[in-house]
């Protein structure tokens, strides 16, 4: 018998190419694979809440395990959803012979506290699957400074001089400084075995059949972690969302479409195929799709805008009544609205500050949106 379990074995090793395996269900916020494997026997740490979860080879239903006991047991092919309590776990995955075990792990509170954020007395907690590797995503950091402390208390903190990497010193004097000119919005992840810590842009990206698919994001650029960018990106008819650091964990979507302001878990965006410089404003969900339509002399349905760029006025005609026309800021700020009934009209562009504004044209039933610069 030993014999025959050793040659399934060698054969398995010699035949299999190594899958990915990954764990979804209502237990977790998202699908997510795990880390580290040793040839058949997968590992990773993860935190779940009160739910079911299932085993899933290659993002696929074809192949995928299950079983009814927690926190060990050995699951079987197209097996019952595995019922798991809400905790931080090491879980251990024998995909040959089915066997799995979810170990709790103790996480110790890390926090962030300072005149950045909250003021000296207010802990912002990060999260960690681990207990070693901390995270707190996309928040916002004034000019100040900031120290890392562990169980909301001063018994152990860690300071430090440098901005925006550095490695904490345990129970430093030094504050780490955030000035106004790097101030704006961060992610922050802190080691408490070597103490590194970093202070990084949130990722901002585009996601869904109106970009490619909803499995490969587009990122955006951004230079405060606030306002991002997607220049001259190729759009198809389809949907998309906006999400955070590449997960579903925070995402925005909206029904509207070029404009919006998107909500957490909201519904997709649809879109219409062109090439569109794309806009998002992290503090407040709202997004604009414009058309690169920023030529001197360029006519779209019969409407033209003239000049563009321009420093004093912006003239536009149509062969058709222009109703009204909106222009907001890059945030999609209302700061002009004109009413209209004739098939041209100017606007006074000096009044606005130099940069780009965006402009939406009621012209009968249709309304277009464009890109307007004030030079």
């Amino acid at each position: 018998m030993k014999k025959i379990v050793l040659l399934i074995i060698t054969i398995f090793f010699t035949t299999y190419s190594f899958s990915q395996i990954s764990i979804l269900g209502t237990g977790i916020f998202e699908e997510t694979s795990f880390t580290e494997h040793h040839y058949t026997i997968y590992t990773f740490d993860v935190t779940l809440s009160n739910g079911f979860i299932k085993f899933r080879e290659n993002h696929d239903w074809t192949l995928n395990w299950g079983g009814s006991t927690f926190p060990t047991g050995t699951a079987v092919s197209d097996g019952p959803d595995i019922p798991v309590t809400a905790g931080t776990y090491h879980i251990v995955f024998d995909m040959l012979f089915g066997s799995y075990s979810f170990t709790s792990i103790t996480v110790t509170p890390i926090s962030l506290i300072g005149d950045a954020m909250q003021g000296w007395t207010t802990d912002i907690d990060m999260k960690s699957n681990d207990g070693i590797n901390y995270k707190l995503d996309g928040y916002h950091f004034s000019s100040g400074s900031v120290k890392f402390r562990q169980n909301h208390n001063w018994d152990r903190s860690w300071g430090g001089t440098a901005f925006p990497n550095g490695i904490g010193v345990l129970n430093s004097t030094d504050n780490i400084p955030i000035n106004t000119s790097v101030s704006g919005n961060y992610s922050v992840d802190f080691n408490l075995t070597t103490n590194n810590y970093s202070f990084t842009r949130p990722i901002i990206s585009i996601l869904g059949t109106g970009v490619s698919n909803w499995f490969n994001d587009v990122n955006m650029t951004t230079t405060d972690g606030i306002t991002y960018t997607l220049l001259q990106q190729t759009l198809s008819n389809g949907e998309v969302k906006f999400r955070l650091n590449n997960s579903w964990v925070t995402n925005w979507g909206n029904s509207n479409f070029p404009m919006g302001t998107g909500v957490q878990d909201g519904a997709n965006i649809p879109t219409t195929a062109g090439v569109y410089d794309i806009t998002f404003n992290f503090n407040n969900g709202t997004y604009t799709f414009i058309q690169n339509l920023n030529t001197n002399n360029f006519s779209r349905n019969n409407l033209k805008v003239f000049p563009n760029p321009s420093s004093t006025e912006w003239n536009f005609s149509a062969k058709e009544t222009i109703e009204s026309i909106e222009i907001t800021d890059v945030v999609g700020k209302t700061i002009s609205r004109t009413t209209n009934n004739s098939e041209s009209i100017s606007i006074d562009a000096s009044q606005f500050n130099s940069g780009i504004y965006f402009t939406k044209i009621t012209i009968g039933s249709t309304i277009q949106t464009l890109k307007l610069i004030k030079n």
